[in-house]
């Protein structure tokens, strides 16, 4: 609830006195790296898709300031492991347009940073397993750049892609096993990638507002 009161009040902070504001629906794919914060059972691959995400933009003398959030859910079965994991990103993109041209086709180039946040619980169907509750907290930061195409006023797709970044994370994990003391059942600790999430991102977004005109 705290996550979402924060990304509505910084989307009202984005969208003020800006000369366009549009929403933006991205699919994401991970490029040969893990999702941050990197679940337990995570697995590489050359391209694998990471969810969707909402995204709110606004654009002001050629600056975008935009603000996504992303929630997380899967449940699986992967060999004798009930596998569960919840959480979600928020996320914060400050870039600059470099290119226009004849306002159908532009390029940015800027920063990100984003805060993800996972709950994961195993469970084990063999009983010489115990079930682990992991908590893992991260805030990563990218730079990236992305290249739009405006099909119309109101339409246009986006492609995005961030080529470095470095991410800083917190793990407190606790594994229900009878056999340990209770103060060796939890383990935490910090982590740092700095070759961290590396993703390409599709979005197809809507301008609902606009007063470039006017500006």
């Amino acid at each position: 609830m705290r996550i979402i009161l924060v990304f509505f009040l910084c989307l009202s902070c984005t969208c003020l006195k800006s000369q366009e504001r549009s929403i933006k629906i991205y699919n994401q794919f991970l490029v040969y790296t893990y999702y941050s914060p990197r679940p337990l059972l995570a697995e590489r691959a050359p391209l694998k898709y990471n969810g969707s995400s909402i995204a709110f933009r606004s654009v002001k003398d050629k600056k975008l300031r935009q603000i996504s959030i992303k929630p997380v859910y899967l449940m699986r079965d992967q060999g004798q492991a009930r596998y569960e994991y919840i959480g979600g990103d928020l996320k914060f993109d400050f870039a600059k347009e470099v290119e226009n041209y004849n306002e159908k086709f532009n390029i940015f180039w800027g920063g990100s940073s984003w805060l993800g946040f996972l709950q994961e619980d195993i469970a084990y169907s063999s009983i010489t397993s115990f079930p682990v509750e992991r908590t893992h907290g991260a805030i990563s930061f990218a730079l990236f750049a992305n290249v739009e195409y405006h099909f119309t006023k109101k339409l246009y797709v986006e492609l995005a892609a961030n080529f470095f970044s470095a991410a800083f994370g917190w793990t407190h994990q606790y594994t229900d096993n009878p056999n340990l003391l209770e103060r060796q059942r939890t383990q935490s600790g910090f982590d740092i990638d700095l070759f961290g999430q590396r993703n390409v991102q599709v979005g197809l977004g809507y301008v609902f507002g606009s007063n470039k005109n006017k500006e």
